[in-house]
């Protein structure tokens, strides 16, 4: 981000120019979710001079949403991106403020997305023996990013996989300001039954088409849905669904949040500018995916384990 600002530009135009800047950056997905946060907020307030940015405006903005009938998502997301910029233009003091324009703004989330499967569902998956190219993508795709602690779609395209441990940092983080974090994983054998059918010889993912990465994206998620009602599974099954079943199966398994977090490559906000415990970190991953992975291969083994854990789980609660 720049570090100066003139400061007599409207705020849709400097919000513009950061949205360049991000694309610059090769931020393309957030740099075109930030265009249709300017295009709703100009439906709803118009352009406004950077002074005029205060508490009134952002609550009015967030009402309007709520009247148009936007889900609570949309909302956290429009107003998380308008929070976001608004920072930017205190911290270069483009933007003089005593009160901070969201302090009487609670951004609302999500409700959850119900998409992780249970034990009886994941198998139905594991063990499933399909015909077409769109189930066993769907099928493959799913498990591959289970395998990798749900890694994301966007990372297992841009990683070499002809390696046995895993490092990488999520591209989600390259470029934030706090919290950057790389992940170091092993491979499993099941992940890599898995590579060796789509691997090329550079070492990364070749799916045979040459689709953009948002069309791409859209076709796994086609073929997952596919899948799902092939198997007759009831929950929803899209690519995120690998990354919320692996989440779900470890905890339920007595893994320290700490450590699926690091499996799942969050943030950490809390440790500075790096982990302290990095190698020990990778060691704990390394059980706990081996332990997932085993679960799903012999949940019986862990059925009395897990109903214990539930039971004190429910004391304590």
């Amino acid at each position: 981000m720049s570090k100066e600002r003139p400061s007599h530009i409207s705020f849709l135009e400097f919000w513009k120019q950061r949205i360049n800047e991000i694309r610059e950056e090769g931020r393309e997905s957030y740099a075109k979710m930030n265009e249709e946060t300017v295009r709703v907020f100009t439906n709803a307030e118009g352009d406004v001079p950077i002074p005029a940015i205060n508490t009134l405006l952002v609550e009015h903005f967030k009402k309007w949403m709520i009247k148009k009938g936007y889900a609570n998502g949309n909302i956290g997301l429009r107003l998380t991106h308008l929070k976001a910029r608004i920072n930017e233009l205190i911290k270069t003091g483009v933007l003089k403020t005593d009160v901070h324009p969201f302090v009487y703004t609670k951004i609302p989330t999500a409700d959850p997305k119900e998409c992780d499967l249970s034990i009886e569902e994941f198998q139905k998956i594991q063990r499933a023996e399909v015909e077409g190219k769109r189930l066993n993508l769907g099928r493959d795709m799913f498990l591959l990013s289970f395998y990798l602690c749900g890694i994301n779609l966007k990372d297992l395209l841009s990683v070499d996989l002809s390696v046995d441990i895993l490092s990488f940092e999520r591209i989600k983080t390259v470029h934030a300001r706090t919290g950057k974090s790389v992940i170091t994983i092993p491979i499993h054998s099941e992940a890599k039954a898995i590579i060796s059918k789509y691997i090329n010889k550079s070492g990364f993912l070749d799916l045979g088409y040459s689709y953009t990465y948002s069309n791409l994206q859209k076709y796994i998620n086609l073929c997952m849905r596919e899948l799902k009602e092939h198997l007759g599974i009831k929950q929803t099954l899209c690519f995120y669904s690998a990354r919320k079943t692996f989440a779900q199966f470890a905890s339920e398994l007595g893994i320290p949040d700490g450590v699926i977090d690091y499996c799942l490559g969050h943030s950490d906000k809390n440790r500075g500018i790096i982990r302290y415990y990095t190698k020990v970190k990778q060691k704990q991953a390394e059980i706990a995916i081996n332990r997932v992975i085993d679960y799903t291969n012999n949940p019986e083994k862990y059925t009395e384990y897990i109903e214990m854990r539930a039971d004190i789980m429910l004391m304590k609660g």
